[in-house]
């Protein structure tokens, strides 16, 4: 939750939620995927090819996803790969059980390390405020930064008490409580 600070920091928290920064490097996420997978959709082009190394658009036939940005994104995603395989000894590039052991790695900073904790904080809410409060482009409603849509997700589903479903994913779901869900 939001609720990251330990007790001596309780108070730097009044100044903004903790930035969360959750991505993948490739150009849709691996539960992209499965979503499409699950509901039969057809993913976007140019993000993923199959055993022969041919893009496609089905989501069965998925044998790779590709990075965002093309070479800057392999590299990307290259460090990616170390910081979350390798150095956590995670699974890597088809080595070790990639179902099992994703590999994570979260990165908290004390903001104390960098001087007055306090000013950095005070600091970085107010470049989270100027940034939310740019203009939007056209046609949306405002700007968001990393972890605002679900941080707002999370708010209301706490607010009304459910969270919504596809029928696809209700119905995944029911399958594997009774032990006959395929793996997609």
């Amino acid at each position: 939750g939001d609720d990251v600070c330990d007790e001596r920091d309780k108070d730097l928290s009044k100044y903004a939620p903790p930035i969360v920064f959750d991505m993948t490097t490739s150009s849709i996420p691996f539960w992209g995927l499965k979503a499409a997978q699950l509901q039969n959709q057809p993913i976007p082009e140019d993000v993923a090819i199959d055993a022969h190394g041919n893009g496609t658009t089905n989501p069965h036939d998925v044998e790779a996803l590709l990075p965002f940005a093309s070479h800057k994104g392999s590299g990307l995603s290259l460090l990616v790969e170390y910081l979350t395989g390798p150095l956590v000894s995670g699974s890597f590039a088809d080595r070790g059980d990639c179902h099992e052991n994703f590999g994570n790695l979260v990165v908290a900073v004390d903001p104390n390390l960098f001087g007055n904790g306090e000013t950095v904080l005070r600091e970085t809410a107010e470049l989270m405020e100027r940034i939310r409060k740019a203009k939007p482009k056209e046609g949306a409603d405002r700007v968001y930064l990393p972890g605002d849509r679900s941080r707002e997700k999370r708010q209301l589903a706490d607010q009304v008490q459910e969270i919504g479903l596809s029928d696809s994913l209700w119905s995944a779901l029911l399958e594997l409580k009774r032990g006959t869900c395929s793996s997609a």
